[in-house]
Parts: structure tokens; sequence; C-alpha cells
């Protein structure tokens, strides 16, 4: 589960299982879709991918600097559950 910093949507995020901490962003048409400090491959939603292409005109299946993921829904309950339990 990713939570949001700035909660607009987009920016740094982090997993509350695990710690690790994202750049969110959405796409752009020109096809710069790296923070200017990112590294690794660009995650993108299975999703997303028809309408990114579409939008975009890039392709995405073959190319290596992206990785398609599959994001797991989330219980509202299960959320809240994390984030309320008392310490």
């Amino acid at each position: 589960m990713i939570t949001h910093f700035n909660g607009n949507g987009h920016g740094g995020c982090h997993d509350i299982e695990t710690g690790d901490i994202y750049w969110i962003t959405g796409f752009k048409k020109d096809g710069n879709n790296r923070h200017k400090l990112g590294r690794g491959k660009i995650q993108i939603q299975d999703r997303a991918i028809e309408e990114y292409e579409s939008i975009t005109g890039i392709k995405i299946h073959n190319d290596k600097n992206f990785e398609i993921v599959t994001v797991k829904p989330t219980s509202k309950e299960w959320f809240n559950g994390i984030l309320n339990k008392k310490i």
C-alpha cells in the first residue's frame, strides 16, 4: 500500500508495509517519464498501457526502460487499520 506524502496525487510516496520510497507521477506526452534524479526502470501499471501508448505514441511492451506491473486492489478497512494501529 502506497501513501502520498503531499496528497496531490503525485510526488514522493512510500509503501507503508515495506517502507520503500517511490516517485509517482502521471505520464508525459513527450515520453520523458523520469524524474530528474530517477534511475532504474519506469514502472507502468498494466491497466494504463493501452491509454499511455495511444496518447504518447510510444510502444512500451518491448521497451527495456519500462517494467509492467500489476497493482493489487486495497481494502479501505485494512488500510485504515494499518494507519490507525495503536503503538
